[in-house]
C-alpha cells in the first residue's frame, strides 16, 4: 500500500538545508534548526510523518537525542520525546543511540522518552536489564552495552508506583553488575520503588562491594526500605 502525504525525505531536505552556522549536537551528528518558527515547523513535519505511519522515522528522530541550543528548548525537546515515544520501534531506536553515541546529554534524553512510553514497557526494560530473551530483532543485543543498562535501571527508578515482581528481580540482579553506575542506579531505583523484601539482597551486596559510592547508596537504600 502506497501511503500518502509527508515523506521521510522531507524531514530529511528540512534538516540538510539549514543555513550553515545552525546550532548542532556536540558531536555534529544532526543540525537543529535556529529559530523558533524553524523549530516549530520541523515538530509539526514530524508529527504528519508519525500519523503517515512513515517507516524508519524512529531512527531518524533519535539522532536528535542531546541536542540542545538556545531555541531547541526543553519544551520542544518533551514534545520531541513524546513524539518518539509514541513510536512502535521508539525503544530499540533510542536504546541504539545510546550505544551509538553515550554521551550524559543523550541518556537523559534516552532515559526521559523511555520513561514517556511509559508503564506499557516496563516488562521490557526489566527483561532486557535482567538479560532475559526478547523476541524482538535487536534488542538483546543492545544489552551489552553498559550505557543502556544504565538507561534502563534509571528507567525504572523513574517509573510511578511500586516495583513489580519482574522489575525487582532484575534490579536485584543489576545491583551486582559489572558496571559500578549500573550498580549505583539499580540501588537508587530500589530505594526509590522497592520494598523491605529488597534489603537481604542488598545487605548482601555490600559485603562484597568494592565501590564506596556503591556502598553508601545500598546504606541509604536500607534505612529507606526498612522504615517502610
Amino acid at each position: 500500500m502506497t501511503i500518502r502525504g509527508p515523506s521521510l525525505s522531507a524531514l530529511d531536505v528540512q534538516r540538510n538545508t539549514l543555513p550553515s552556522g545552525s546550532p548542532r549536537t556536540d558531536d555534529a551528528r544532526v543540525a537543529i534548526p535556529r529559530s523558533e518558527p524553524e523549530c516549530d515547523a520541523m515538530l509539526d513535519n514530524i508529527d504528519d510523518l508519525r500519523r503517515a505511519g512513515v517507516e524508519g522515522l524512529a531512527e531518524k528522530l533519535a539522532t536528535f537525542l542531546g541536542a540542545a541550543s538556545s531555541v531547541w528548548t526543553w519544551p520542544r525537546r518533551r514534545r520531541l520525546s513524546s513524539l518518539l515515544a509514541s513510536l512502535d520501534d521508539g525503544v530499540r531506536a533510542v536504546l541504539a543511540a545510546v550505544v551509538e553515541h553515550p554521551s550524559a546529554d543523550v541518556i537523559d534524553d534516552a532515559v526521559r522518552v523511555l520513561s514517556l512510553a511509559g508503564p506499557a514497557q516496563r516488562d521490557l526494560y526489566a527483561g532486557l536489564l535482567e538479560g532475559a530473551p526478547i523476541g524482538l530483532p535487536g534488542l538483546s543485543a543492545l544489552r551489552a552495552s553498559p550505557d543502556v543498562r544504565l538507561a534502563l535501571a534509571r528507567v525504572l527508578a523513574a517509573l510511578d508506583g511500586p516495583l513489580d515482581r519482574d522489575e525487582a528481580r532484575a534490579l536485584a540482579r543489576a545491583i551486582s553488575d559489572a558496571s559500578e553506575d549500573v550498580r549505583d542506579a539499580a540501588v537508587t531505583a530500589i530505594a526509590r520503588r522497592g520494598g523491605p523484601e529488597l534489603v537481604a539482597p542488598l545487605e548482601e551486596r555490600r559485603n562484597n562491594e568494592a565501590s564506596d559510592l556503591v556502598r553508601a547508596s545500598i546504606d541509604d537504600a536500607i534505612v529507606s526500605l526498612r522504615s517502610r
